[in-house]
């Protein structure tokens, strides 16, 4: 009896372990990432530098109805980036829901980025503050709307976008929010080391994207400043960098502010009727457009671009180049490519023909506003939302060209004739118009040539 159980027990163990080694040789490979990883993964794709991070917050506020916002970059963004807006503020039921990850007010559905939903707003993703509550030491906000009787309220979210119940704080302060991202890019390391070595060149990148929101966004009045904060300074500094009016309320004014009298009296105006490629889109959603306003839009291109290089007046304009549609601001590299081979054909400095032909160096500057239905482009392509795709790129780039040609042709042929971009300039050099800042602010440095260097800027004592 003893040698029968002795035997069962041996086989029952022997069994046992053939078990257990199949279970581990079937063990699978692919397995879900954790969470914690996952977030991290996706906040690292939609904030990668220091622009993409104040971009998301600027866009917040635009989307909040801010006539003003502040933007306050602490030791040059690296140890704090702080927004304040003026905006409709965040309701008290809304605030722990800040942060979490694809929460936002302005989409319900995919379907409504194409049909004119959600058109109007720069956000729709609900990812920008879970992300920068995830690749920060820490995220701050303070909100009051005009529901809230004198006082708003302060808090702070953790990394997993979860609002900290005991960082709450009665606040003082007028309607609108203020977010402050305190250590930005210190939860990845390596990210965190190639901000700190490429701060400069991240200045000037957030400064180029400042400028364009700063033109573009006609109804925003914007003041960009750093802070110096280093131990090495003897006393706190503040640079104004960029600063717009509320008194500039149009697109001439806009550039005269931000890029200066030179190069506005390079660009003359330019408008063309997009209507025949909407027409020909025969895309029933530009009909669904009509049940959400917009039936009244015109649809169109219009701006300013640099004179035809053969004009008697070709200015002097610097190649940037800013875009938007229906008032984002975006990149249109084929809208880009497109103005570039138009203004090759004008340009004298190209010699030879053929494969012995030389590109000229210059490049021609422009600022144009498109507007366009809902359904013709595409901005869900990259988190930044900034590249653009066109349901028919071949109709709006053929309207482009024809248009060019015959703006440029005019000017090559003598036919330029005195616009309204040239006396605005001449006004605006004879006024020496200034924002008004919150702190003393040399003039020259707002209508002269202080884009073209990020360094360039006024200093003043706090």
């Amino acid at each position: 009896t003893i040698t029968q159980e002795d035997s069962t027990a041996a086989n029952a163990a022997a069994h046992q372990k053939d078990s257990a080694e199949h279970d581990e040789s079937e063990a699978p490979l692919i397995k879900p990432i954790s969470s914690s990883s996952i977030k991290r993964l996706v906040a690292g794709q939609a904030i990668t530098d220091l622009s993409s991070s104040v971009k998301e917050l600027v866009d917040n506020a635009i989307d909040a109805g801010a006539t003003r916002i502040s933007i306050k970059l602490y030791n040059q963004g690296l140890e704090c980036i702080e927004l304040i807006d003026n905006g409709n503020g965040v309701l008290k039921s809304s605030r722990p829901y800040m942060a979490q990850r694809h929460a936002t007010s302005k989409l319900r559905q995919l379907e409504d980025i194409y049909t004119g939903a959600c058109a109007p707003t720069l956000g729709f993703r609900g990812e920008a503050l879970f992300c920068l509550a995830n690749l920060s030491r820490s995220l701050k906000v303070s909100t009051r709307t005009v529901e809230d009787e004198s006082l708003g309220e302060s808090f702070c979210f953790d990394t997993q976008g979860e609002l900290i119940a005991d960082s709450i704080v009665p606040t003082p302060r007028s309607v609108g929010t203020t977010v402050s991202v305190i250590g930005l890019m210190e939860s990845l390391p390596v990210r965190r080391v190639d901000m700190c070595k490429r701060i400069k060149a991240q200045n000037m990148k957030l400064m180029k994207l400042l400028q364009g929101y700063a033109i573009l966004c006609m109804g925003v009045q914007f003041t960009f400043t750093d802070v110096a904060t280093t131990t090495a300074a003897k006393n706190k500094k503040t640079v104004v960098r960029l600063a717009t009016s509320d008194s500039s309320k149009t697109m001439e004014a806009r550039v005269a502010s931000v890029l200066g009298t030179k190069y506005l009296a390079g660009l003359t105006r330019i408008e063309l009727d997009l209507q025949s490629a909407v027409n020909d889109n025969n895309n029933d959603s530009v009909e669904a457009e009509k049940n959400h306003g917009n039936h009244m839009e015109k649809w169109s291109m219009s701006g300013l671009i640099s004179h035809s290089p053969t004009s008697p007046n070709p200015g002097n304009a610097r190649d940037m180049q800013f875009f938007s549609i229906n008032g984002r601001p975006v990149d249109l590299p084929s809208v880009s490519r497109v103005i570039g081979d138009v203004w090759r054909t004008f340009d004298p400095s190209i010699e030879g023909s053929g494969g012995g032909s030389k590109r000229s160096g210059r490049r021609p500057a422009c600022v144009l506003a498109f507007t366009l239905p809902a359904s013709m482009y595409d901005v869900n392509l990259a988190p930044d939302k900034r590249e653009v795709m066109f349901t028919e790129e071949t109709l709006i780039i053929g309207c482009i060209r024809d248009g060019l040609m015959k703006v440029w042709s005019e000017q090559s042929e003598g036919k330029f004739r005195a616009n309204e971009v040239e006396k605005r300039s001449a006004v605006a050099k004879a006024a020496n118009p200034v924002a008004k800042l919150s702190v003393t602010q040399e003039p020259s440095t707002q209508n002269e040539e202080h884009s073209s260097r990020a360094e360039e800027s006024v200093v003043c004592d706090d």
